[in-house]
């Protein structure tokens, strides 16, 4: 199997919180690749691992050192369902001593398209006391969450892909069975936001 341009790219980030708690998040992207050719499975998978560690990177001074990022999963739209690629290992490592807040606590960015109603909402878990300053987050944190939502929005160009390729981030709209790209726009909340996971593989 193989991706190539107009392809639906799906990278799901699975990782371990400190109690053990498991935790994923879903990142989505239209592949935009001017590179004759497509790529191997192998090679997306490298593409989509270097794209979420860029994302990741902004913040991994904020998140608990023993939270741990183990594999992402990736996949490609294929007509009705979702196929699966590859699995890689990222390399993210946090790196923030101080205690972690309880599970669920998290920094949330979203990130809007033209559709009113369909966005991405990344919720990042980890967060330590360090990061709370009068039931707010800290100014640092803050600024790594506005970093980590200004790299959510971009298009991304890096590692093996050629020149003029990207990943153009967006979301797959369940409703509209189609890509919807970012706008341009998103918020970070200047507060903890909570997130409980009711299915296996859905949000964060």
């Amino acid at each position: 199997m193989s991706a190539g341009d107009g392809d639906v790219i799906r990278g799901v980030l699975r990782g371990t919180m400190t109690n053990g708690d498991e935790f994923n998040n879903i990142f989505t992207w239209l592949y935009d690749k001017v590179t004759l050719g497509d790529d191997t499975d192998a090679q997306i998978g490298a593409i989509v691992a270097d794209a979420i560690e860029l994302l990741f990177l902004q913040v991994v001074g904020e998140i608990k050192a023993t939270t741990s990022f183990d594999t992402v999963d990736v996949y490609k739209r294929a007509g009705t369902v979702w196929d699966y690629l590859t699995t890689v290992v990222p390399a993210i490592t946090p790196v923030a001593g101080t205690d972690d807040l309880p599970p669920g606590v998290a920094m949330l960015a979203t990130a809007y398209t033209a559709k009113n109603k369909i966005f991405g909402r990344k919720y990042i878990y980890g967060v330590c006391e360090a990061d709370v300053a009068g039931g707010a987050l800290a100014a640092a944190a803050l600024a790594a969450m506005a970093d980590f939502a200004d790299e959510y929005l971009s298009k991304y160009n890096g590692g093996a892909m050629g020149p003029l390729d990207y990943l153009v981030p967006g979301v797959w709209s369940t409703s509209l069975a189609a890509f919807e790209p970012f706008n341009g726009v998103a918020v970070v909340k200047n507060v903890l936001s909570y997130q409980r996971r009711r299915k296996t593989n859905v949000g964060v």
